[in-house]
């Protein structure tokens, strides 16, 4: 009589070293697509660029008069910048958080338009209030955010107020 050989249903080392490493790749790369995603989320560095902006418009109210407030937007190294000055100096500045956009000032509704896409090497652009009205000084009416999505940050020129559209 021979005897049956039992049979042995499990994995081997191999298998299961394989299917790990397999898993560990697949995780690496969706933790780098969903980083990289929110990186070019134009609805998150809209958003930052509003507070800016109403920061800049309060820190015009509460300054001395005839004493100067603006907002720089630029571009160094694919990387967004806002700095705050304070008759022309630099009081505060910030990176913004979305890498990888476009983003694109306009004066639209004008005659004729003018269009400036923030880039490295290209104009700073500033934006300033008026201190007894809290207006903004120039025609900068929109701002447009383009990444994953887009995102248009509206400017009221005469209020000074700013909202997402």
């Amino acid at each position: 009589m021979k005897k049956a050989k039992k049979r042995n249903d499990g994995f081997s080392l191999v298998e299961v070293v394989v299917v790990v490493l397999i898993l560990g790749v697949m995780a690496a790369a969706a933790t780098f697509g969903i980083s990289f995603m929110r990186s070019m989320d134009a609805s998150a560095t809209a958003k930052e660029m509003m507070a800016l902006l109403e920061r800049t418009r309060l820190q015009t109210l509460a300054v001395e008069e005839g004493e100067t407030v603006s907002l720089e937007l630029y571009e160094v190294n694919r990387k967004y910048y806002a700095s705050i000055k304070q008759g022309g100096e630099e009081i505060d500045s910030v990176r913004l958080k979305g890498t990888g956009l476009t983003i694109t000032v306009r004066t639209a509704g004008t005659v004729p338009e003018e269009v400036v896409v923030v880039e490295e090497g290209g104009p700073v652009v500033v934006f300033s209030y008026d201190k007894g009205n809290g207006a903004f000084t120039s025609d900068w009416n929109r701002i447009e955010f383009s990444g994953t999505k887009e995102q248009v940050l509206v400017l009221v020129t005469k209020t000074g107020r700013c909202y997402l559209e």
